[in-house]
C-alpha cells in the first residue's frame, strides 16, 4: 500500500480502537446488572439499557477477533465460536458450529478471521433473522461452508458482486468485508465461492 500503510497496521489500529471501547461498555454492562440486583425490579429503561450494553460488548470482541490483531493469537475454535455466537445471537439469529469444524483452517495464517468475517458477510443477508451454520468442506474435511439461512435470506447485488469477482472491484462501505475476505482468503491459500438460492446463501472455503 501507499505510504506504507498495510494490513498489519489497519489490524493494530483496530485492536486499539477496540480495547480502548471494550472497558467502558463493560463498565456500563456491569453497572446495570448491580442496578438490577439492588433494585426492586428493574425497569423496562435499565433492561434496554442492559441488552444494548451487553450487544455493544458482543459486537466489539467480534470485530476485535475479525478485524484486529487479536484474530491472529487466539487458540483454537472454542474462542471463535464464542465471539460468533454472541455476535450472531445479538443480530437475533442462531449459530451452529461443531467443535472440529473450521479447525484446520484456523492453524492457517488469518483463517480464524476469514471465518468470523464469513460470518459477518451472511449475517447480512438476514434482515428478518434466521441462522448461520457451519459444516466441513472439501473431501479431507479441512474446509467450511458456512451457511445463512432464513426468510427472504439474500445479500445487497453489489455485495454478491464482490464476493463472485475476486474482490478486485472498487470497494465501498458495503463491500469492504467482502475485499478483506478475499486478503484474507490469499494469505490462508483457500478459494472462496459464494452460491445464492431462495431462502440461503453459502460460503465455501476449501485449500
Amino acid at each position: 500500500m501507499t505510504n506504507g500503510f498495510t494490513p498489519e497496521i489497519a489490524e493494530l489500529l483496530t485492536s486499539r480502537l477496540c480495547h480502548e471501547l471494550v472497558g467502558p461498555i463493560g463498565a456500563v454492562s456491569n453497572g446495570v446488572e448491580f442496578a438490577e440486583e439492588v433494585a426492586d425490579g428493574a425497569s423496562d429503561a435499565i433492561g434496554l439499557i442492559a441488552d444494548s450494553a451487553r450487544r455493544a460488548a458482543a459486537r466489539l470482541q467480534f470485530y476485535r477477533l475479525a478485524y484486529g490483531r487479536a484474530g491472529r493469537t487466539v487458540g483454537g475454535v472454542p474462542a471463535l465460536r464464542d465471539a460468533a455466537a454472541d455476535f450472531v445471537a445479538g443480530e437475533k439469529a442462531v449459530l451452529t458450529w461443531p467443535e472440529p469444524v473450521g479447525a484446520a483452517l484456523v492453524e492457517r495464517a488469518g483463517g480464524g478471521k476469514l471465518l468470523l468475517v464469513s460470518i459477518e458477510i451472511l449475517m447480512g443477508a438476514l434482515m428478518r433473522g434466521g441462522s448461520i451454520s457451519l459444516d466441513p468442506a472439501g473431501a479431507d474435511g479441512a474446509g467450511v461452508i458456512v451457511t445463512a439461512a432464513g426468510d427472504r435470506a439474500a445479500l445487497p447485488d453489489e455485495v454478491l458482486a464482490t464476493l463472485r469477482d475476486g474482490g478486485n472491484s472498487a470497494p465501498s462501505p458495503r463491500t469492504i468485508h467482502c475485499v478483506y475476505a478475499h486478503i484474507l482468503r490469499q494469505e490462508c491459500g483457500v478459494s472462496l465461492t459464494v452460491e445464492s438460492v431462495e431462502g440461503s446463501l453459502t460460503l465455501t472455503l476449501t485449500a
